[in-house]
């Protein structure tokens, strides 16, 4: 064998008995080395490279690497972010519903509409800022908790590196985050009249949807979404990243397009839900109010989808990477060890004398020996047989090993897009309590009107629960749909077999969800309970 770290030449009797498993070779050597030359006297499909063009190439692999992981980060993260930023523009568009006459009695005393719009982006500001601060320490806290944890358990050897910019960065993002989703609220509430001051001002959520227009732009990001996925697809055969990217880009734009088409998709369902709500009057009061408030219920939902499907994809997206795995090993690897050895001159008679002891059936491939255990015997029998056999230097690959590892790769990137996702659907059932609970605040007159007209204590809280459930059914079932096509168009993305997905998983998911958002509704539901009757009748 002649090699040097520019070059590497390798004699035909060491690479036969390398077979497959030799990808790459570096060995030093002294003297110069002409690299076309060496090029010039191995096959065609064998790459030699220059030392200074080696050490480029790795470091494209690592960049590219580090690249992948991060997108899949700014994705994660990016996603989170919009989904609380639905719920922040949700509950300001409640609250100032609420603060209508105060608004319109600002603007009597003479606040212009500019004024308005200024106190509640001052105050969508401040909440920004306390809630970057607080989101900031807890990230600290955990990142340094989560480092320490990894190095103890020798996962990682590099120490917890912060960066005070990226604090900051994080604490701005939280101020502009919360501005931008109060904008169309303050828009809508500067817009007061100062007459109504004077009168029981509308809540803004009763308020009529524009859905022409919603659907108008639900349709042109759809069709993008569409192209960016057929893109993504074709993309890939030549850049996987790019590839990648591209259908992000497309699961990013439909989610837009849903949170556009949200109060359509709520009064389509309340409206085919009607007729099963005949007998039973809470029910019936749901389906009203979501009618009534669609802008409100659908925020609930699109937040409940973007978490849904992001699970929903991955369930499939590791389904079907399991399979693929499992697939490539059979074809790869059809024997329960494979033995590799450059001290064996003929290598059938080396496989008849491993196939001669009781545990070992052997046969010679082309450059390997192939083994599996013998009728009868266990596969420990098998490894204890084959550890006696072989020398020192000779290399035994178990299949057992390599489907171990392959299993421990898909568990770790399973447990650290769960713990992605996690966040995504903790801050989607965050959602649900808050705007349950602003809902119920907004209707406690309504409520305690309907008691005093002889409504049960318990009919409030049904009520309540069936929209948390109505908000769940449609975000898990909408989010499952999308959540596997995604997967399967990630799977298709990345060259790997796709197969059926796996529906009972899938079906706990969307039970899982509504299950989670009606334990979610739990203190909203006893709120709306222990409304009085005298208030409704003391507000008439």
């Amino acid at each position: 064998m002649c090699c040097s770290y520019r070059a590497c030449l390798i004699h035909e009797e060491d690479a036969a008995a390398l077979g497959d498993a030799m990808m790459t070779a570096r060995i030093l050597a002294t003297g110069d080395i002409d690299v076309d030359a060496v090029a010039a006297l191995v096959d065609d499909d064998a790459t030699v490279l220059a030392g200074d063009e080696a050490r480029a190439a790795e470091v494209r692999t690592v960049t590219d690497s580090s690249v992948g992981v991060f997108g899949a980060l700014v994705v994660f993260v990016g996603l989170a972010v919009i989904s609380a930023l639905v719920i922040v523009g949700s509950t300001f568009r409640i609250l100032l519903g609420r603060r209508a006459a105060e608004l319109a009695l600002l603007r009597t005393v003479g606040a212009t509409s500019v004024q308005v719009r200024r106190l509640v982006l001052s105050e969508a500001a401040a909440i920004g800022l306390i809630g970057g601060v607080v989101g900031a320490a807890i990230g600290f806290a955990g990142s340094a908790a989560l480092v320490e944890i990894a190095r103890s358990a020798g996962l990682v050897d590099a120490p917890f590196v912060s960066s005070p910019i990226g604090l900051a960065a994080s604490i701005a993002l939280a101020i502009l985050g919360s501005v931008v989703a109060a904008l169309p609220a303050a828009r809508e509430a500067s817009r007061a009249s100062p007459v109504q001051s004077l009168t029981n001002a509308r809540s803004s959520e009763s308020r009529p949807v524009r859905l022409g227009a919603r659907l108008a732009l639900a349709g042109v990001l759809s069709f993008t979404a569409i192209a960016a996925a057929a893109g993504g697809t074709l993309i890939a055969r030549t850049d996987e990243f790019m590839g990648l990217g591209l259908a992000a880009l497309s699961g990013i734009l439909l989610f837009v397009a849903l949170v556009a088409v949200g109060p359509f998709l709520i009064r389509s369902a309340a409206r085919l839900l009607r007729p099963a709500a005949v007998r039973s009057a809470p029910i019936r009061l749901t389906l009203a109010n979501a009618r009534r408030a669609s802008r409100r219920t659908a925020s609930m939902t699109t937040v409940l989808t973007l978490g849904v499907g992001l699970t929903a994809a991955l369930t499939v997206g590791v389904a079907g990477a399991t399979e693929d795995a499992r697939l490539d090993l059979e074809r790869n690897f059809p024997t329960e060890a494979l033995i590799l050895t450059s001290d064996v001159s003929d290598p059938e008679s080396f496989a008849q004398e491993l196939a001669a002891h009781p545990a070992i059936e052997a046969r010679v491939g082309e450059t390997e020996i192939l083994i599996d255990p013998a009728v009868g015997s266990s596969l420990e029998s098998l490894r204890t047989a084959v550890q006696d056999a072989v020398d020192v230097g000779t290399v035994v690959y178990w299949a057992s090993d390599v489907r171990e590892g392959i299993e421990q790769v898909i568990l770790i990137g399973q447990v650290v897009g769960s713990s992605m996702i996690g966040v995504t659907l903790f801050v989607a059932l965050i959602g649900v309590l808050v705007t349950l609970a602003l809902s119920v605040a907004e209707r406690r007159q309504e409520l305690a009107l309907l008691r005093a007209l002889g409504l049960s204590r318990s009919a409030p809280r049904r009520s309540v629960a069936a929209e948390a459930a109505l908000a769940a059914l449609v975000g898990a079932v909408l989010g499952t749909l999308v959540g596997v096509v995604y997967g399967l168009l990630a799977l298709r993305v990345l060259g790997m077999a796709a197969g059926p997905p796996p529906i009972i998983a899938l079906a706990a998911l969307v039970v899982g969800v509504v299950v989670a958002a009606l334990l979610a509704a739990t203190i909203p539901m006893r709120t709306a309970s222990r409304v009085p009757p005298a208030i409704g009748l003391a507000a008439r």
